[in-house]
């Protein structure tokens, strides 16, 4: 779907689908795997205008989706779109790119090079004045006030996040172990591409991602640092997918004890317990409450019965994700 949009989206309000548009064709890019990257082109050239022209000046501080992917990060940035003073952004990734040639940690627009973990000494100030800039005539265009910004590997950036945008503030999203896992493989399996021994998928370009995930998260985790070697020879997208979810869910239950600007919300609450679960995110980021945003879930949100998953994991990964799911209150059956 073009910019996440269903039928619903327009049906309830065309200025916020007017907005979606103008993020997915001028702030969004393309990502590995999907069709028109040669648009990314466009858009570079695009930003390098906005940057020319746009004052650093925000009156607002962005929110900021973050977590992990396939725990309903989309889903719940495209909710919070529908508040009449939000304009979504969904993994504009090129910008962070454009701003820091060190932000890609997938390969969509830097081949090699990209770290996970941007801390506070590489918010330069250059980084600093692109970003407010964009996200700057961003909020003109659009017509809005505040960015809602989702980019799951800001996890990894708190503080390179806030040195860039003070007073912003951060919506952890959680899905609970086996359901990330199955989606994460689901969604490898129906958008993995190799083309001319050029492998793109949920692990970046020719494993990319992996790698970095292996060599810069893995000395950080208290629980599976003591596995780096035998974790490194994983080549199942099961297997990779639970070692992703261990070491970020980790790292979102460190930044919950170490800053105050960040909410822990639980993807099986959107869907179990929408209207209070919204209206804490709402009161959380001081915004009054917006009907279309209840009209919206509504019309997509659909309760899912879980069936009980079976998953042949070595003994450590399923006590690490044991603990973690535990410390994120999610009952876990070994």
């Amino acid at each position: 779907m073009i910019a996440q949009l269903n039928k619903h989206y327009p049906r309830i309000s065309l200025f916020k689908t007017y907005q979606r548009l103008v993020a997915y064709f001028l702030f969004e890019g393309r990502p590995l795997t999907t069709k028109g990257q040669w648009f990314n082109t466009f858009v570079k050239a695009w930003l390098k205008f906005v940057i020319s022209i746009s004052k650093p000046e925000l009156k607002h501080p962005p929110v900021f989706i973050i977590g992990t992917g396939r725990s309903g990060t989309t889903l719940l940035g495209m909710l919070l779109s529908m508040h009449k003073n939000i304009a979504f952004l969904n993994e504009p990734k090129i910008i962070w790119h454009t701003a820091n040639n060190m932000d890609d940690v997938i390969g969509s627009y830097n081949k090699s090079g990209g770290s996970f973990l941007l801390n506070e000494n590489d918010a330069t100030q250059s980084v600093i004045s692109k970003m407010q800039k964009i996200y700057n005539l961003f909020l003109k265009i659009t017509g809005s006030k505040i960015v809602l910004d989702k980019y799951p590997e800001m996890i990894f950036r708190v503080d390179y996040t806030e040195k860039i945008f003070s007073g912003c503030r951060f919506l952890f999203i959680t899905r609970n172990f086996y359901d990330t896992v199955f989606s994460n493989q689901l969604w490898n399996n129906s958008n993995s591409l190799i083309n001319k021994n050029i492998k793109e998928d949920w692990w970046g370009l020719n494993n990319k991602k992996w790698k970095l995930i292996c060599e810069e998260l893995l000395s950080n985790s208290e629980l599976l640092q003591g596995y780096t070697e035998q974790i490194k020879k994983f080549d199942d997208d099961i297997l990779k997918s639970a070692v992703e979810w261990i070491v970020t869910m980790e790292q979102g239950l460190n930044v919950l004890k170490s800053h105050k600007n960040i909410l822990h919300v639980k993807y099986e609450n959107i869907i179990e317990e929408t209207e209070p679960t919204l209206n804490k995110i709402l009161n959380f980021l001081n915004l009054n409450a917006d009907n279309k945003i209840n009209i919206y879930a509504k019309a997509i949100l659909k309760k899912k019965t879980s069936k009980p998953i079976e998953l042949v994991l070595p003994d450590f990964l399923i006590n690490a994700a044991s603990v973690v799911s535990t410390q994120l209150n999610y009952k876990f059956i070994k």
